[in-house]
């Protein structure tokens, strides 16, 4: 008969001394047979040890008044991200606009190229395309820094 051996929440219950009587005792026979398992509750205690020692150094004084300053402090505003999340919301919108609203209504019409909105980014005027064909397959949308 094989006998299965420890889960990680049996040997964190084990160290913790939270088994009763019976199962404990099962476990401790398992250990005597089980390298494998020897090693894993070794493990545990050793990781134990080294938690505990942890907590055992107090925090330094201001170290509570440090973090509530810096909770109640807000951070400043990344300009960058808020307009890189502004420009992506446009583009979206405008290729919506562009595709479903104002599509073609004859599918022989034809390729076009279409610049689809102008931004200034970072001090640089950035402009996205879209080029679309009559065939499906063929549809590339980009974005082009001028100089």
């Amino acid at each position: 008969m094989s006998v299965k051996c420890l889960d990680e929440l049996l040997v964190s219950m084990f160290l913790d001394d939270e088994l009763a009587p019976g199962e404990r005792k099962r476990v401790e026979t398992h250990l005597e047979t089980c390298i494998h398992c020897r090693e894993l509750v070794g493990q545990r205690e050793t990781e134990n040890i080294h938690i505990k020692e942890m907590f055992k150094t107090p925090p330094t004084p201001d170290l509570v008044p440090a973090v509530m300053k810096r909770l109640r402090t807000p951070g400043p505003l990344n300009y960058r991200r808020l307009l890189a999340t502004a420009a992506s919301i446009l583009l979206a919108v405008f290729l919506f606009i562009l595709l479903f609203l104002m599509a073609p209504t004859n599918p022989g019409a034809g390729e076009k190229q279409v610049i689809l909105c102008s931004a200034q980014v970072d001090g640089q005027e950035v402009q996205s395309h879209i080029y679309e064909s009559t065939r499906p397959d063929i549809r590339f949308i980009w974005l082009e820094k001028e100089k």
